[in-house]
């Protein structure tokens, strides 16, 4: 195993890094708080976070929301995010070949449930990238690993909220910080198969190079979008924002960890010592007991069916099976 000694500036930027997040988690709990969503008639299973039993479609497309216009259904929404809860919409919508003019009040997209869910999760996946900054800061995957475990805790704990409760210099941060980690999850997962449990030779490292690449492409288009939307004040519709920060996105992190299980499935079969072998069974089984069943049983049904299979709550806990089989690979690790 590489080591290195990551000096103390660079740790303690780090940490100052860390403590944003945790900052920006604090100020997002009045948004989840106060995130909207349209009763279930007018609700779009494909985007909502929220469980549908038998996973029913959306039975009117709504057209505008008050006086604004929504183009697209995936467009719904980013839309109702910058409403609130309890507040009083006119709905305009078509079902059935009948246009229906409505007006409805918007329910709590969260329950006290799913803040605390999140705040757990979120919360334990930080204080796992603590314990490897600190404990295996000298280890040559120290700091990638350290990188993917914030990357999740953001994705988790800045979930989208309502941007009526803050300024929309801080919402656009928020947004901002967490279409960032969304992008860069799938490429850290890969590039820590590389250098664990022990590092492959650079060639094959390589390989990784396009997936920086569309990690880096897919931040400069969010960023761009984000910054017409809230500081332009662009209609979402006249952009690609939805598509990059959904479809393209989970496409991108189902084959990122489609590739990570690959290649620790070959450092497996193929590394010689029994204990590095076994470690790498360890990450194995906490990225697909974790991660992966987030993914097919959230993502790829939402992608191919248009609904989730299990509530989005419920399976948050599941991603918390990754740090702990992590964990237990550290612990055995050949300093």
């Amino acid at each position: 195993m590489t080591k290195h000694r990551m000096r103390i500036p660079a740790l303690a930027a780090i940490l100052a890094f860390d403590l944003l997040v945790i900052i920006l988690a604090v100020c997002n709990i009045p948004a989840l708080r106060d995130a909207a969503a349209l009763p279930e008639p007018y609700e779009i299973p494909a985007m909502s976070t929220d469980y549908r039993a038998g996973g029913a479609r959306a039975l009117l497309d709504v057209t505008s929301l008050d006086d604004m216009r929504v183009a697209r259904p995936d467009v719904l929404p980013f839309i109702v995010a910058t409403l609130r809860r309890g507040d009083s919409v006119r709905v305009t919508a078509a079902g059935d070949g009948r246009r229906i003019h409505d007006t409805v009040v918007l329910l709590p997209r969260y329950s006290v449930f799913d803040i605390v869910t999140s705040q757990i999760v979120g919360f334990a996946f930080l204080l796992f990238s603590m314990y490897v900054l600190l404990r295996h800061r000298h280890a040559g995957y120290a700091g990638i690993l350290h990188a993917l475990a914030v990357g999740t805790a953001v994705m988790i704990l800045l979930d989208w909220g309502s941007a009526t409760s803050h300024a929309a210099a801080t919402h656009l941060l928020l947004r901002l910080t967490f279409d960032v980690a969304i992008w860069l999850l799938p490429t850290l997962f890969f590039h820590f198969s590389f250098i664990y449990p022990v590092e492959k030779e650079l060639p094959k490292r390589a390989i990784m190079l396009p997936f920086y690449a569309v990690s880096a492409a897919g931040i400069t288009v969010s960023a761009w979008y984000l910054a017409q939307i809230h500081l332009s004040g662009v209609p979402v519709q006249d952009t690609m924002y939805m598509e990059f920060h959904g479809t393209y996105n989970d496409v991108f992190l189902v084959v990122g960890l489609l590739c990570t299980i690959a290649n620790f499935e070959h450092s497996a079969l193929t590394i010689p010592d029994a204990v590095q072998r076994k470690n790498a069974y360890w990450v194995l089984l906490g990225i697909m007991a974790g991660p992966l069943v987030y993914v097919f049983m959230m993502l790829v049904p939402r992608m191919l069916l248009d609904h989730e299979l299990v509530s989005n709550s419920v399976l948050q806990y599941t991603l918390l099976i990754a740090p702990v089989m992590f964990w237990k690979a550290l612990r055995s690790d050949k300093m």
